[in-house]
């Protein structure tokens, strides 16, 4: 349930705070329009586009052949006239991207590689009339280049017009994850998945009219040689192009090759990716000649077919990113202070050793421009090396707008000279050696104290090292209103410190509401956008859930939206609990609003007919049992016990066949199963259903072993929050208890997140303390939970505190990775109540003021 790079880099480009889709930001800058609006046609935009078609106009069909047409940012202008005089000219609907900003980011460098080069579309109704228009703009946009359309088929010779067979009217499929599957018809009318990846693919039956070719083949069992070159290994994709590690096929010699590809990868500078390798190749000679060794050595540059290659010497080593998961004893959960010592001494090492060559690199006239742990190796003898000197800048001009969020100065700290870059950049590596915390710190710098609290509650952190990595970091730059509790009150009054901590994030979830607007409710991630804004896990519902088990009063506007959302978007809801209609059944229920519940509901059950539904908590099986379950505590109703029994089948048939594998956690795995079982037996008294539970967590506990990610999702928590209500009468082996223990109590999490993050342990461990099982006392939770407080970053309006969502680069209110589910987490540490869902019980909880 994770986001990738590209994913997330599209929603942080309309708000420096929130993440919002790309459509937000779609009237940044000027706008892209035909200098002639064509006559009698409507305008419609729609996202990031802008869309035109004759009025009246035929309906469009469900799918023909997509024409697009790509362009050069600077010749935009003369594309869209010619594109949009021949659509008019014959009556064919089309569309082109809104802005120069919009064009700007779909074909920036980390976009996804699927859309890039379709700066118009459009849209002819039969193949014919389609024929007509590739040829006419074939031949009137010769001469033309852009970038090559992945998903496309070029027409002819032409390099901007091309072609794809894909639906015109949206059809699709919910899947049970809650993304949705774009459909199309193949010959005999049967709808499959419209394939929008990175090559071009045909519907069974469907043939390509305006080429000879068939489907491309495959690749050939040989080695894929560029210029000379072997390729062994993909390093990494992007729009910009690709990175390889290879061989000289003549020699041997291993080396490394960068790629461009043609008139793509954009940057904020309107520069393009082949512009930066020239100019990276032009800075690496210069300095080879400087100094060698300050840079890779470059060892040849050569254009194919329409990709221009950088070639390197291969840097052997790991990225300095892997090398601190490697040693750090934050992530190797070790709590032995000569193994820090070790480590710091290492850490003043390699910063020594990059000292040096930023030197080299400043005395050859240049500024790095974007230095993070991506571009640092580190080779035997703990040696470091920079590469990937694409921001690379000459110190008598300003830096670049390339640069890593977290490791780039903030806009008031510019004018303190040349380096600023390099050395802000420096200073974020030390950060990142004792913590990867950065942009948490960027935005709270006042967090940097209970990030020494927590590192030296263990070890002391060496002068030297600390001041490098207090370095621009101004404690005093932020005070907002509410203050997070300094460390001697986590130390000394850390129960009042936790309930100050949670109201001020609570404060600032209330406020950041927007009941009325076409948005989502509250803040959410990329994940809840590409999903459904109601859910349980990214959604109103998860918001809900933890404001309404904290006690704060949640207004009636925000209710009665929920309440309408649920029912007016139930056709296209997974089932499941953590993102579809079971979840939102639970929390309608919870707050009073039992016969919507009862009808989304149902439509969670009805998928139980299906045979694609998975075992899990979050999204299958085991998650609908435990809604009917939660659900039944506030109907009585014994149609659901029915249904519960249905579902607890379906996970027996499961649970004793060998061939089930499931990650032992909660979410996704054994536990999960576990624990809709458990509280199945807890409600019909069936010692079946409790005997099930028993074998599922065992299963849980013999898929765990030392060393397994911590986390609730899959890992370590999610087995021990099951075992913690599981009673005392099955489950893991107690001999593994003492270490799971150990392992979730003495981690440091990169996030602060519920489901993946250090607020998923918090949550667990204040269970088992409540319950008094596994040997954890209060005061443990209670102490994990106040590591938990230096995540919290001020609310943009000054309203309370926020969290960073899942990538950690905006504000999210989510229960998965943000706010939500921080606040459940830190109230359970101090009033002890936690679930999944509520059961409803709210007779000991008195209202907070919201």
């Amino acid at each position: 349930m994770t986001s990738g790079p590209e994913d997330v880099l599209a929603y942080t480009v309309a708000s420096q705070d929130y993440y919002l889709p790309l459509e937000r930001a779609a009237g940044y800058g000027p706008a892209l329009r035909p200098e002639r609006r064509p006559p009698g046609w409507q305008q419609h935009h729609e996202g990031v586009w802008t869309s035109w078609a004759p009025a009246p106009g035929d309906p469009l069909p469900d799918a023909g052949w997509k024409v697009h047409v790509s362009a050069r940012l600077e010749h935009t202008q003369r594309v869209l006239d010619t594109v949009a005089r021949a659509c008019v000219e014959a009556e064919v609907r089309f569309k082109h991207l809104a802005t120069e900003f919009c064009f700007l980011v779909v074909h920036s460098k980390h976009t996804s590689r699927a859309q890039a080069g379709k700066f118009c579309t459009a849209y002819p109704p039969d193949v014919e009339t389609a024929r007509r228009l590739l040829t006419r703009l074939a031949a009137e946009l010769d001469g033309e280049a852009g970038p090559y359309v992945l998903t496309d088929r070029r027409f002819g010779e032409s390099k901007v017009v091309s072609y794809r067979y894909g639906a015109f009217r949206d059809r699709h499929r919910v899947r049970v994850d809650g993304t949705r599957q774009a459909l199309v018809a193949d010959a005999t009318g049967r709808l499959v998945p419209d394939q929008r990846g990175v090559s071009f693919q045909l519907p069974a039956g469907i043939t390509d009219p305006f080429s000879q070719l068939e489907h491309p083949a495959p690749p050939g069992p040989g080695p894929i040689v560029i210029g000379g070159y072997e390729v062994h290994r993909v390093a990494r994709h992007s729009n910009a192009g690709g990175s390889y590690l290879g061989a000289e096929r003549r020699s041997g010699r291993p080396v490394f090759l960068k790629e461009a590809r043609g008139h793509n990868g954009l940057a904020a500078d309107r520069t393009d990716a082949a512009t930066r390798l020239r100019r990276e190749h032009q800075v690496l000679s210069g300095l080879h000649r400087h100094r060698p060794g300050t840079g890779p050595e470059p060892l040849d540059y050569f254009v194919e077919w329409e990709n221009e290659f950088l070639v390197t010497e291969l840097v052997h080593g790991v990225p300095l990113d892997q090398w601190i998961s490697r040693n750090a004893p934050t992530t190797s959960r070790l709590d032995d202070p000569a193994a820090y010592a070790d480590y710091y001494a290492r850490c003043l090492a390699i910063l020594a050793g990059l000292d040096e060559t930023l030197a080299e690199v400043h005395r050859a006239g240049y500024r790095f421009g974007d230095l993070s742990p991506g571009n640092i190796i580190i080779g035997d003898g703990d040696t470091a090396r920079l590469v990937d000197f694409e921001a690379v800048t000459r110190l008598n001009q300003p830096a670049g707008t390339i640069g890593t969020d977290g490791f780039v100065e903030p806009r008031w700290l510019v004018d303190l000279g040349p380096t600023v870059r390099d050395d802000y950049g420096l200073a974020g590596v030390a950060r990142a050696m004792l913590f990867r915390f950065q942009n948490v710190l960027q935005r709270s710098p006042r967090s940097l104290d209970l990030l020494r609290r927590d590192l030296t509650a263990v070890a002391p952190v060496p002068a030297e090292l600390w001041r490098r990595a207090a370095r621009f970091l101004d404690p005093g730059a932020a005070r907002p209103a509410t203050a997070l509790p300094t460390a001697s009150e986590l130390d000394e009054r850390p129960t009042a410190a936790l309930a100050a901590s949670a109201d001020g994030l609570a404060t600032a979830i209330l406020a950041s509401a927007d009941p009325t607007g076409p948005g989502p409710v509250f803040p959410t991630v990329p994940r809840g956008y590409r999903t459904n804004l109601h859910s349980l896990a990214y959604g109103t519902a998860g918001v809900l859930h933890a404001l309404h088990t904290g006690g704060y009063e949640i207004p009636v506007d925000i209710r009665e939206r929920f309440r309408r959302d649920c029912l007016a978007g139930r056709d296209e809801l997974p089932p499941g609990l953590l993102l579809g209609s079971a979840g939102l059944a639970c929390v309608l229920a919870e707050l009073g609003m039992v016969d919507e519940a009862v009808v989304l509901h149902q439509h969670a059950t009805s998928a139980m007919a299906g045979d694609d539904l998975p075992l899990s908590l979050d999204l299958g099986t085991a998650g609908i049992c435990y809604s009917c379950v939660r659900l039944h505590r506030h109907t009585a109703d014994e149609r659901l016990l029915d249904q519960a029994e249905r579902a607890a089948g379906r996970l027996q048939a499961a649970a004793r066949s060998p061939a089930t594998e499931l990650p032992p956690g909660l979410l996704s795995g054994w536990a999960g199963l576990a624990r809709s079982l458990q509280a199945l037996a807890e409600l019909t008294g069936d010692d079946r259903h409790r005997e099930l539970g028993r074998d599922c967590l065992r299963r849980a506990t013999a898929e765990w072993h030392p060393g397994l990610n911590p986390d609730l999702d899959a890992g370590t928590a999610g087995v021990l929050w099951a075992a913690g209500r599981h009673g005392d009468d099955g489950g893991p082996d107690p001999t593994r208890v003492p270490t799971m223990v150990r392992d979730v109590t003495r981690t440091w999490m990169a996030h602060a997140g519920l489901f993946r993050g250090l607020a998923g342990l918090v949550w667990t461990v204040s269970g088992l303390a409540a319950t008094g099982r596994a040997g954890v006392a209060e005061p443990a939770a209670v102490r994990l939970a106040t590591r938990l407080v230096k995540y919290l970053v001020p609310d943009p309006a000054g309203r309370g505190w926020g969290v960073l969502g899942a990538g950690n680069q905006r504000l999210s209110c989510d229960l998965a990775s943000g706010g939500a589910g921080v606040l459940l987490a830190l109230n359970s540490a101090v009033d002890r109540r936690s679930d999944l869902v509520s059961s409803g019980s709210t007779e000991n909880r008195a209202p907070k003021g919201g």
